[in-house]
């Protein structure tokens, strides 16, 4: 992996991890909040191995990048899992701050339903 291409893969392991804090933080600021369907906290508690997953994966391509090795796929792997950070923390910025609110209106119709439910909409 020369140049170029690993610096555009470290690029999007950096900017996926950034996603998953801000994703955790969003979380974390619902942790008091009743009312949150489970399947977000099941979610959140697998946040920060994944992102130890990929700062320990980014450490491995920037040692490679520097021998010269390169990843095959390796970058449209890291635009998928991008693409996938950012649905999910659009979905946990939509719903938890429903949840935040007093009547807790936002949550009546969630309880109970999967993640994959929740982000397909009504």
């Amino acid at each position: 992996m020369a140049g170029v291409e690993g610096l555009t893969i470290l690029g999007s392991i950096s900017s996926v991890i950034s996603i998953i804090e801000g994703t955790k933080q969003i979380y974390n600021t619902a942790t008091n909040s009743q009312g949150l369907p489970k399947a977000f906290e099941e979610v959140a508690i697998r946040l920060p191995i994944v992102e130890t997953m990929l700062a320990s994966a980014q450490r491995g391509i920037a040692d490679a990048a520097s021998k010269g090795v390169y990843y095959d796929g390796a970058e449209d792997t890291m635009k998928n899992c991008k693409g996938k950070a950012e649905r999910l923390q659009e979905l946990f910025q939509v719903v938890i701050p429903q949840t935040m609110l007093p009547d807790k209106k936002g949550t009546s119709q969630l309880s109970g339903l999967s993640v994959e439910e929740v982000e397909s909409g009504p």
